[in-house]
């Protein structure tokens, strides 16, 4: 087997975790979906639907399938692999959860509305891959993004939709205005190999040869320091490779700055900072519309904007 070990670069505790499963992995090989964890031969998780008419017809047609595979499993670990008696019968698979709808953006992101676990009566939502639990995402945005997939599964109408999020985007971004407000918005980036691209832009862009080729978080990383360096000199604190940045995006300004990073672990803005304005309209649509467009996608909708929903009103006749 070629394998190609790697270093852990970082280990991040996740706020509000609630003790959710962890172990799904993606194999690279989509006919072999399946790999070896501690010697013992895993699988991911598999979801079906059960066409059934009430939840408790859901949970029974559930636990029934559970039972089924693994009756099955003795004949075959038997003739596939020569099992013996008593090796026959250990490996078992797990009926973890019975959903009443699910929203599958892509492959390992999807959002479910989780009513049974493992048994036990529940009633929340189980994510994957979903921006709801993506460290880039501001808090803010996350629970609204949560109050919309939870109204999507509630079974809410796409007119019903349109309007939570119309009344709702106003007064998530738009009424931030101090400093302690705005830096809650910043997109939360790691910069990786910012010494080689900080070069490349030093070579290139600084010596007026043209415009370095840099991934948008880098950019905005060089742009901090660079200011930082001319309004604070050798006392100044320097974003520095792997570290992580809040990322935000700039109004029109004299330096043609489009974004700027600040280290994460700042608290308020540097005194030069009001130097550039944050633009909130692009941030909306970087933080709202952007996150909203998987999953109106998945729902074959366009993203409910102000403007949409006054083009149709105008439109109808």
């Amino acid at each position: 087997m070629k394998i190609e070990r790697q270093k852990v670069m970082c280990v991040e505790q996740l706020p509000d975790f609630d003790e959710e499963y962890v172990y799904d992995v993606v194999m690279e090989d989509d006919s072999a979906p399946y790999f070896f964890a501690n010697d013992v031969l895993v699988h991911n998780s598999c979801y079906y639907q059960t066409f059934a008419t009430d939840k408790e017809n859901a949970v029974e047609i559930a636990d029934a399938v559970a039972v089924g595979i693994n009756n099955s499993f003795k004949d075959f670990m038997s003739e596939a692999f020569l099992c013996t008696p008593g090796y026959d019968d250990l490996i078992k698979a797990a009926r973890e959860l019975v959903g009443e709808r699910a929203l599958f953006q892509a492959k390992k992101k999807y959002v479910i509305k989780v009513v049974d676990l493992e048994g036990a009566a529940v009633n929340k939502l189980k994510s994957m891959g979903s921006e709801v639990k993506k460290s880039d995402t501001p808090k803010v945005i996350q629970n609204f993004l949560k109050q919309v997939l939870q109204q999507i599964l509630d079974g809410k109408s796409y007119p019903e939709l349109e309007k939570f999020i119309n009344e709702s985007r106003y007064g998530l971004l738009r009424n931030y205005t101090s400093d302690s407000d705005l830096i809650c918005i910043g997109v939360s980036k790691a910069v990786n190999n910012l010494d080689k691209f900080y070069d490349e832009w030093k070579m290139k862009e600084k010596a007026g040869l043209g415009r370095a080729k840099l991934p948008g978080h880098v950019r905005a990383s060089i742009n901090y320091n660079e200011l930082a360096i001319e309004y604070e000199g050798n006392s100044a604190s320097l974003i520095n490779s792997g570290d992580k940045v809040l990322i935000y995006y700039l109004q029109k300004n004299d330096r043609n700055l489009e974004s700027i990073a600040i280290p994460a672990e700042m608290t308020k803005f540097p005194a030069w900072f009001s130097e550039v304005k944050i633009d909130v309209r692009k941030t909306e649509e970087k933080m709202i519309d952007s996150k909203l467009e998987g999953i109106f996608s998945a729902l074959g909708q366009e993203v409910p904007t102000p403007y949409r929903t006054h083009l149709k009103k105008v439109l109808v006749y």
